[in-house]
């Protein structure tokens, strides 16, 4: 015989082990598995928690600049990028863990700001490098700039909207399992398992960065200073303003040696007796020029 709430309305279990009108199976998470013991090990009890806090949301944007750089060099290198929610979910347990402060849902929304941050860049990352290959100038004085700006501000704000009611319906209707929310949530769930993670992460990066240093800091290029007399000696032809032109067929090589000798001459204050003979022949002659000039036009 079905029971008869208080609304006059009559319901039928679903199975034997009694399906809530929501859809909850006792025992059960909202997606389907068994939760553990610990899953809200870490939440305060008697009353309720702080969950977004001006800490999480410092921590999250922090941690999403860092990942959003890191991430957009590897794109560039590699050709894709990677979602980041697992490794800010990671790092955020480690700060936290430093600032003796946090909880699972103040983790939580430490990944998911560092993740929103990141995920910024997969809009700009593999179009931005062609404008830039094609010729585009992109400054801060430039229309440009501000318009892929605005354009990626925009693209962030219909994200957000759409997501919202999309939301409801993928998660808690349709309870789609997404293998990244997934991981993410198993760190999240697993009591000291979060340190342990940013423990090893870190020292990966402390590796990576000791292996990869020798071989970066041999392609750093610092810029200097070089004299017209050392450009004329073929020391850095290669790097100089007029061996790029010359490279590009703007000018000649003659052209780009003659403009280095003139140059090493003003430097020097030393140039050729015969040029400076005929030099001063043509000052002469300009004198004369403008002498006969202002004649002529008295006279008139």
């Amino acid at each position: 015989m079905s029971e008869h709430p208080t609304d006059g309305q009559p319901t039928e279990p679903d199975d034997s082990r009694g399906v809530s009108r929501d859809g909850a199976v006792p025992g059960e998470t909202r997606s389907g598995h068994d939760e553990p013991d610990h899953a809200r090990a870490a939440l305060p009890t008697g009353g309720g928690y702080k969950e977004v806090t001006l800490t999480a949301v410092v921590v999250g944007v922090l941690i999403g600049i860092v990942m959003n750089a890191s991430i957009t060099y590897a794109g560039l290198k590699i050709g894709f990028t990677i979602g980041g929610s697992a490794i800010a979910a990671v790092l955020g347990f480690g700060v936290l863990k430093i600032m003796r402060r946090g909880t699972v849902v103040e983790t939580n929304i430490v990944q998911t700001v560092a993740s929103a941050v990141n995920t910024s860049n997969s809009g700009v990352i593999f179009t931005v490098p062609v404008l830039i290959l094609l010729g585009f100038t992109l400054t801060w004085s430039d229309a440009n700039f501000w318009l892929l700006t605005l354009a990626s501000i925009a693209g962030a704000i219909m994200g957000t909207v759409f997501i919202i009611p999309l939301r409801k319906q993928m998660i808690d209707i349709d309870r789609l399992r997404f293998p990244s929310a997934t991981g993410v949530a198993t760190i999240l769930k697993s009591p000291g398992a979060g340190i342990q993670k940013f423990l090893v992460l870190i020292a990966g990066v402390v590796i990576g960065a000791a292996i990869y240093l020798p071989v970066a800091l041999a392609g750093v290029v610092e810029p200097v200073e070089v004299t017209g007399a050392e450009l004329l000696a073929g020391n850095v032809e290669q790097t100089s303003p007029l061996g790029v032109l010359v490279e590009r067929s703007r000018i000649s090589p003659e052209e780009a040696a003659r403009t280095i000798e003139m140059a090493s001459w003003i430097e020097t204050r030393n140039a050729p007796d015969d040029l400076l003979a005929r030099g001063g022949a043509l000052h002469e002659r300009k004198a004369l020029l403008g002498e006969v000039s202002t004649l002529a036009d008295e006279s008139e």
